[in-house]
């Protein structure tokens, strides 16, 4: 019997891993830019980097920003993200795949969150079974 395996991961320090078969259905589907890198042989595996970004509206989820630092003018640690929100003004494609301006956890672990259109998410739904979608709340940028 074959050991079914994962097309979607991700590493401990939240960079986002495909298989060679979601990099190709991106680069069939997707209508914004992304470069893959491919970061193992065999299995062939890539890491996804989304070149579109979209804005987070921290404030409408409650999002706490802790640890600043005066050095680099940064915080180490980004929580409460859920649900995500990103502002009405910005152009979101049907069959877009973005990644959030903000970067959430801390330290190592600290990682953007993955939004797609609505039309790629359904496309995405119909071909990989271990994808859990959320929904996004569009907010007012005033």
């Amino acid at each position: 019997m074959r050991k079914e395996r994962a097309d979607w991961g991700a590493t401990y320090d939240g960079q986002m891993i495909i298989t060679e078969r979601v990099a190709t259905f991106l680069h069939a589907h997707a209508s914004t830019p992304f470069t893959t890198i491919k970061v193992n042989r065999r299995p062939a595996m890539y890491a996804l980097k989304l070149s579109e970004v979209l804005r987070f509206d921290a404030k409408t989820v409650g999002t706490r920003f802790e640890d600043f630092c005066t050095r680099c003018g940064e915080y180490a640690t980004i929580v409460g993200a859920s649900p995500p929100a990103v502002f009405t003004d910005e152009k979101i494609d049907p069959m877009g795949i973005y990644r959030s301006d903000l970067i959430f956890a801390c330290g190592r672990e600290m990682h953007p969150i993955i939004l797609v259109g609505e039309g790629l998410q359904k496309i995405l739904m119909g071909h990989f079974r271990e994808l859990d979608f959320r929904v996004v709340r569009m907010s007012d940028p005033d």
